[in-house]
């Protein structure tokens, strides 16, 4: 009867308790703290569990003393009277942190979004530059004028209704064509609908070198007489995006370096790799097409540090909810450096086989 009289007791103290931190509940919930409110969840969890243990001692020593049915019913009964409030307490604080959770996503998607938009705009803007960027395709169709049905009429480049793109002399430069295409979010296969080259329909190639790409913006000619291409691999036309090799607090990846970028960005799959905590959670208002909102943005203190080592700087790193920030065709480094004698002197520490190249970084200015 001596250990019926402790365990009684402990009892009598877990439920005390557990009514102590279900009062705490209704206090934690108004304040809204996510992090107190889930620690406080553990917590009256646990209390519940454990008074709900000493609940079951005390029961089993009843039914060794011969206590009647009835009685020991009527025990549970009120027990359970005193259980209720906290198993409803734990029903609302499960409640807050699951709609919490929601509105997490929810703000989580659209600064994914946001940025999935910025890096298709910086995209489109390095793909202008480039000498053939995308690898292109179709024969010319119509010309077109940018609205929000693209309808063919005149020249895409001037406007001039009396001549076809590829026959314009006002806008003559191959790189400005491929600006005006790349402004006007035309595809650079058939330079008339507001489609990704890679989902062209069209079945016609470039009239001058058979390649798919539109005719008006083929550098074949211009190239042969002496013109340079800038920042292409000299043979295909495809452009070579400015990828390094870097490494993180340690931790080897690829970054993009983009100088038309006001900040510099990390994937969560970095982040979680690197293993370290955020240096700002900054609110930062995200425009999302008719509405805009407050969100908050991590930011991460990394030191970046050049492959060979003999460069090193210390950035902030903006983390992006993607395991990886975009992919590139991989140029294969090492197949250019042998096929053209003036890359001999070049060394390029990124010797993947891979088709596609995974980025983790983003390098602004």
């Amino acid at each position: 009867m001596n250990t019926d009289g402790k365990e009684l007791t402990n009892l009598e103290t877990k439920l005390t308790q557990l009514e102590i931190a279900t009062e705490k509940s209704k206090t934690l919930l108004s304040s809204g703290k996510r992090v107190a409110i889930k620690r406080h969840l553990d917590a009256l969890q646990t209390t519940a569990n454990e008074a709900n243990e000493c609940r079951r001692t005390v029961e089993a020593f009843k039914i060794t003393n011969k206590e009647e049915l009835s009685e020991i019913k009527k025990w549970n009964d009120d027990l359970d009277l005193k259980f209720e409030p906290a198993d409803a307490a734990i029903q609302n604080l499960e409640h807050f942190l699951a709609e919490a959770k929601k509105a997490e996503k929810f703000v989580t998607h659209e600064e994914e979004l946001k940025h999935e938009m910025i890096l298709q705009e910086k995209r489109m803007e390095m793909q202008a530059e480039l000498s053939s960027a995308s690898s292109s395709a179709p024969k010319h169709q119509k010309e077109c004028k940018e609205s929000k049905r693209f309808v063919p009429r005149g020249c895409v480049y001037c406007g001039d209704l009396n001549h076809k793109a590829v026959q314009c002399e006002k806008v003559s430069d191959v790189g400005e064509r491929k600006k005006i295409l790349a402004r006007k979010g035309l595809c650079f296969n058939c330079a008339t609908k507001p489609h990704r080259a890679a989902d062209c329909t069209s079945k016609s190639a470039c009239s001058q070198c058979g390649k798919r790409h539109h005719s008006s913006i083929c550098d074949q000619a211009k190239h042969a007489s002496g013109d340079k291409k800038l920042m292409t691999d000299g043979g295909s036309g495809e452009g070579i995006f400015p990828i390094v090799v870097i490494k993180v607090n340690g931790l080897t990846c690829r970054a993009l370096i983009d100088s038309g970028a006001g900040s510099s960005y990390a994937s969560a799959q970095l982040i979680s790799a690197l293993v370290i905590k955020p240096s700002e959670i900054k609110d930062q208002q995200i425009d999302m097409l008719l509405t805009s909102r407050k969100a908050k943005v991590e930011q991460y203190d990394a030191t970046i540090t050049s492959y060979d080592g003999r460069h090193e700087m210390m950035t902030r790193l903006n983390k992006v909810d993607k395991s990886e920030l975009l992919f590139i065709e991989n140029p294969e480094y090492e197949k250019l450096i042998k096929r053209y004698q003036h890359l001999n002197a070049v060394h390029i520490d990124d010797h993947d086989t891979k088709s596609q190249l995974p980025i983790h970084v983003i390098l602004g200015s």
